[in-house]
């Protein structure tokens, strides 16, 4: 199983940011110095909701993430869904979800994928 340090590392990596780029994109939810202990595996502190929201939203992770990195997941990201092993893309959900033939908008939106990602986490697997 990958640890919290593992998988916030190689997705930093993967998108190609340095630990400073993703603390900017972060939005001042966690300093540099937190960025890291976290990557180096410092577990001496819980980390806090506010913190790990922070990493979820520099690395382009739904902020119900927070749980999934508590327990060693990788999170899902913001802009896709995952459902039935097939993505989902955010774009292809808006046009499709409609209220009073309209689509709905961006905060809605939001909250759908958050419920419909912890919905799937929670769901048996076959």
């Amino acid at each position: 199983m990958e640890t919290m340090a593992d998988l916030i590392r190689a997705r930093r990596e993967a998108m190609a940011l340095s630990q400073d780029q993703a603390v900017a994109r972060a939005g001042g939810l966690i300093s540099n110095a937190s960025w890291r202990a976290l990557e180096s595996g410092r577990q001496d502190r819980r980390w806090t909701h506010r913190t790990l929201l922070g990493v979820c939203r520099a690395l382009g992770w739904v902020d119900s993430g927070v749980d999934d990195l508590r327990a060693g997941r990788e999170p899902a990201l913001a802009d896709q869904l995952v459902v039935d092993g097939g993505i989902v893309k955010r774009g292809d959900l808006r046009m499709t979800l409609t209220r009073g033939g309209k689509p709905v908008d961006d905060a809605v939106l939001e909250q759908l994928i958050d419920i419909a990602a912890v919905v799937l986490r929670n769901q048996p697997s076959e």
